[in-house]
């Protein structure tokens, strides 16, 4: 897009309250309750939901992103990436120091929940 005189602009942000969370839990497609799936779903619905929960840990309002895309498409040199909030910022460290076997049995413990 540069030659365009645009400067693309990644705002990213961690989990933040919004209608998304509902949104994201409605998506999931209904395969009935005698489907092998069912608990799979709700453990994935129960996380959804408890990760965007409002007062959650990292949790932010929409508000807080509003400011950093405020910001991002006002300044004059604007960053290429903008991280928000603590998930967004030191998720990806995490992840890169964590074993792939420990963060299958953490998703998995929080989501598969009958």
């Amino acid at each position: 897009m540069k030659p365009f005189g645009i400067d693309v602009v990644n705002v990213l942000p961690g989990p933040f309250v919004s209608r998304y969370g509902e949104k994201a839990v409605a998506s999931i497609p209904d395969t009935g309750p005698a489907s092998p799936y069912a608990g799979y779903k709700r453990g994935i619905a129960r996380y959804v939901r408890n990760f965007v929960r409002p007062g959650g840990f990292g949790v932010m309002t929409a508000e807080e992103v509003a400011r950093v895309v405020l910001k991002a498409g006002t300044v004059k040199r604007p960053c290429s990436r903008y991280n928000v909030g603590f998930f967004a910022k030191w998720g990806p460290i995490g992840r890169a120091l964590s074993p792939d076997r420990l963060v299958d049995a953490v998703m998995t413990s929080k989501m598969h929940k009958p």
